[in-house]
This record gives C-alpha cells, sequence and structure tokens, in this order.
C-alpha cells in the first residue's frame, strides 16, 4: 500500500473565518455576515453561491426587519437587545460551518486567513448600513400599512 499525499490547490487570498463572520453578523447585521461568507466563497472559485449569498443576505435582512416592524413595542422591550443579533449570528456561523469550514480550514493552515483589524475596520460602514436599511425598511412598511 503506498501513502499518497492530498494536493491542495489553495488561492493565495484570503479567507474570513467562521468566528469573523459571527463578529460581523453580530455587530454589522445579518447582511454584514453574508457578505463575508460571499467574499469566502469567490475565493474558493464559486461564484454562483457567492451571488445567493448575498441574494440570501439582503432577502433574510429585510425579512428581519419587517418581522421586527410588525411586532408591537410593548413585546419588544420585554426582549432583551441582545436576543435577535445573537440569533441570528449563531445561525450565521452554522451555516459557515457546514459550508465553508473545511476549506476555510485548509486555507488558515497555511496563513491564508483574514485580520481581525479588517473585521474591526468593516463593521462600523456595516453597522451604518444596517441603520440605514432598517430605517428604511420600517419607514415603506409605515408607508405601506398607513401607520
Amino acid at each position: 500500500m503506498t501513502n499518497e499525499i492530498e494536493t491542495i490547490e489553495i488561492s493565495s487570498k484570503k479567507v474570513w473565518t467562521v468566528g469573523q463572520i459571527g463578529a460581523m453578523a453580530f455587530w454589522g447585521g445579518p447582511f454584514a455576515g453574508t457578505f463575508l461568507m460571499s467574499k469566502n466563497y469567490k475565493v474558493f472559485e464559486n461564484q454562483s453561491a457567492a451571488k445567493k449569498t448575498l441574494l440570501w443576505g439582503a432577502l433574510f435582512t429585510t425579512l428581519l426587519f419587517l418581522v421586527i416592524g410588525f411586532i408591537p413595542e410593548t413585546a419588544l422591550e420585554k426582549i432583551p437587545r441582545v436576543v435577535i443579533p445573537v440569533s441570528y449570528m449563531l445561525v450565521m456561523m452554522e451555516i459557515a460551518r457546514k459550508s465553508q469550514k473545511s476549506l476555510i480550514e485548509k486555507h488558515c493552515k497555511v496563513g491564508k486567513r483574514q485580520s481581525h483589524w479588517k473585521v474591526f475596520g468593516l463593521i462600523f460602514p456595516f453597522m451604518a448600513l444596517a441603520l440605514a436599511w432598517g430605517y428604511a425598511t420600517l419607514f415603506l412598511l409605515r408607508f405601506i400599512t398607513g401607520g
């Protein structure tokens, strides 16, 4: 029996880790997390998955804001503010684990991980985007429903 060494072709581009995706989702909103997942798919040369990930992220973010818009304020006041971001962060991290973990690990073994500072730098623009997106969605919801 011969020992075969598995050859893995690793792109020279760096990837975002599952933890970085989770941090982005928590602080920057669900679209921010899907943005990083989409970037990973591009590194893995899966353009179709990259586009679908962004589309699903935009859809989920919009639906999240719509659902929040329908929850009465008295009910929202009883929910700890951290519950919603932690919930979608955990879901996003699980999706990233199931769909990208093995490829992320292969890249990280050869030092192809993005900087945590880049995550930190991207959080603020995505926070602003999420805030604007949320207000726009809620404004349209109130305009359409006449509330």
